[in-house]
């Protein structure tokens, strides 16, 4: 081997080893920047789960020591990642959680988060971890990774959907027309004068729901219960009530004991967006025990539609969520499918949740339409769960995040 030869093997090798120490460093940079971003994506997730915990609080009126002690913990405890840089796991207490309370208000129909402003319907959470940098094995120090969120509780537009198939007049416990109460007090055809009109007592019952035994009548006290819940939450819920049931005609015996014809709307408005929750609720159970008869099929679809077209009307708030409850006793037997009616709402940004009231519900469906409204599915089997699941619902309000 030449002399000159051996001398360019001699400079290549110094070369070499000069342009591996450059790129053992970038690598090892390489992996403290992977783990710093695995400590930011850690402290991002501690940060939203413990902002949305907060604000959910917030609207059921838990203290506020007690909401950010809570919420301390789901932060800290859902800090994923488990590396500090030397493989071993880094100390709760080393991730430093803030909790700050305000109200968010929409400018421009852009959401803005006001610390300390009144009424408290937002959360914002920040946390921070030290996240080390190691060359060659060893720690040279860290960086601190902070991460944020805020969540509020917004304004929401409720549309409550109710059956008033003929159905609803069925007692809840038997499933059948209460033929065995035709002398109740509130059976105007029991209580005539005329012989042949009394003895056609128990068809009253086909259209007028018993007072106590109708599935109707075990709704009622729910729906009640829904619009006093509403009354107490921190938000301002504009409440709707649709009604559904089948397009039809039909002969029905009225309150003055006459025979006589009425027609009943796939869908009907029973109430436009409102805040007087209790007047609309009354005026509700009023026309159907003394005006409207309740009858007709289940087109469920008809009733989603239309709830659809009245919290995206002229009288919704265009900042405002938008919540769907739909009930139905039985199944659909008119009209498309209720579940592509929800996918179509949930597009125009509408959470459908649905509620199935006694053992001749179609459960499997409505659990199918929630999932397709991007909602939850509920069963009562009876008034008082019924009850139970619309004070549930009014007291879940949609936390959005808006940082």
């Amino acid at each position: 081997m030449t002399k000159s030869r051996r001398v360019r093997m001699g400079v290549s090798a110094i070369l070499i080893l000069a342009m591996l120490v450059p790129i053992a460093i970038v690598g090892f940079f390489a992996l403290s920047l992977a783990n710093i971003q695995r400590n930011e994506a850690a402290s991002q997730v501690a940060a939203d789960l413990s902002a949305k915990y907060g604000a959910n609080a917030i609207a059921r009126e838990l203290p506020i020591d007690m909401i950010t002690e809570r919420g301390t913990s789901i932060a800290r405890d859902n800090w994923t990642h488990g590396g500090n840089g030397q493989d071993s796991n880094l100390d709760k207490g080393q991730v430093a959680v803030e909790i700050e309370y305000g109200s968010t208000r929409f400018v421009n129909d852009q959401a803005e988060f006001r610390l300390g402003d009144e009424p408290l319907n937002s959360v914002r959470v920040k946390t921070a971890v030290p996240a080390g940098i190691v060359i060659f094995g060893k720690p040279i120090g860290s960086i601190l990774v902070d991460s944020a969120a805020a969540v509020a509780n917004v304004e929401r537009d409720l549309c409550l959907v109710i059956d008033r198939s003929g159905s609803m007049t069925f007692d809840l416990t038997t499933h059948t027309w209460s033929a065995d109460k035709s002398a109740h007090p509130k059976n105007r055809l029991a209580l005539s004068t005329n012989l042949s009109k009394r003895s056609a007592a128990n068809q009253w019952w086909w259209g007028w729901p018993h007072p106590e035994n109708s599935r109707w009548a075990e709704m009622m006290p729910a729906v009640y219960a829904l619009a006093d819940e509403l009354e107490k939450t921190k938000q301002s819920e504009l409440l709707s009530i649709v009604s559904y049931s089948s397009q039809v005609t039909e002969n029905r015996w009225d309150q003055s004991t006459e025979l006589r014809s009425y027609s009943s709307l796939e869908s009907t408005i029973e109430a436009q967006p409102t805040l007087r929750y209790a007047d609309v609720v009354s005026a509700l159970e009023h026309k159907y025990n003394e005006v409207m008869p309740i009858m007709g099929g289940t087109n469920i679809a008809s009733g989603i539609d239309q709830a659809a077209a009245v919290l995206t009307g002229s009288r919704s708030r265009s900042f405002a969520f938008k919540t769907m409850i739909v009930m139905t006793d039985g199944q659909h037997n008119v009209g498309r499918s209720p579940v592509d009616a929800a996918r179509d709402a949930a597009n125009r940004g509408i959470e459908v949740f649905t509620v199935t009231f006694s053992h001749d519900a179609d459960v499997a469906t409505m659990q199918a339409t929630a999932a397709a409204g991007n909602g939850k599915h509920f069963h009562a089997a009876d008034g008082e769960t019924l009850r139970q699941i619309f004070i549930e619902i009014a007291n879940t309000p949609p936390g959005v995040f808006i940082e």
